[in-house]
């Protein structure tokens, strides 16, 4: 989910997740449509509608005033198409480019390059908590901070990932050993790319 494109891995065998594929193309397929929606006499031009019913549900709606995906409370019935679980749901659909918010709060912990020992905190997007690891000093990336109460002031408010979007789960090789050169969707770089899957599980 960093680079935005699919990458190769070594996958050990077992365990892992879905965003494993035997070929490139496979990978590119699933993840990489990128083929841009109209907004003009579409879904995506309707106005944002919370509909008649009192469920207080977070979903997301495309606003074509500001050009981008935002959060309305949608009531449970009716309403209208112009209407998202997931704001990358609605990015997909009326091609909204401007930066997800905050969509590092999704990203695994990354230590980096670097050996030091510095205790930081990550927004852990499945239990919806800041926990705790470690941090080499370099590299890594942006979800990582200094106290628990930073992580919660930026990523408490982020949605997770819809376990379903297969395609920003990190790459695991799982606890097998077998050599399976497989591609995963790196959502940084907006591609497929090669990984080794070991061969179960991941």
């Amino acid at each position: 989910a960093t680079s935005g494109i699919c990458e190769r891995f070594i996958y050990g065998g077992c365990h892992g997740n879905e965003n494993r594929f035997e070929t490139h193309q496979e990978c590119q397929d699933k993840c990489e449509d990128t083929t841009p929606f109209p907004v003009t006499n579409d879904i995506c031009a309707l106005p944002q509608e919370t509909g008649p019913c009192r469920a207080y549900i977070s979903y997301y709606f495309y606003n074509v005033t500001s050009g981008i995906c935002e959060q309305f409370i949608y009531g449970g019935c009716h309403g209208n198409d112009n209407n998202f679980e997931t704001q990358q749901e609605c990015r997909d659909r009326c091609n909204d480019t401007s930066p997800l918010e905050n969509y590092f709060c999704n990203l695994p912990p990354e230590a980096g390059l670097c050996r030091a020992y510095i205790p930081q905190y990550f927004y852990n997007s499945t239990s919806q908590t800041c926990d705790t690891f470690i941090y080499g000093g370099c590299g890594g990336n942006k979800n990582r901070f200094e106290s628990q109460v930073k992580c919660q002031d930026v990523c408490n408010d982020v949605s997770p990932i819809a376990t379903e979007n297969v395609c920003f789960l990190p790459p695991k090789t799982g606890p097998c050993r077998a050599y399976i050169s497989n591609y995963f969707y790196n959502a940084s770089s907006g591609i497929c790319e090669q990984f080794v899957y070991g061969g179960c599980q991941g």
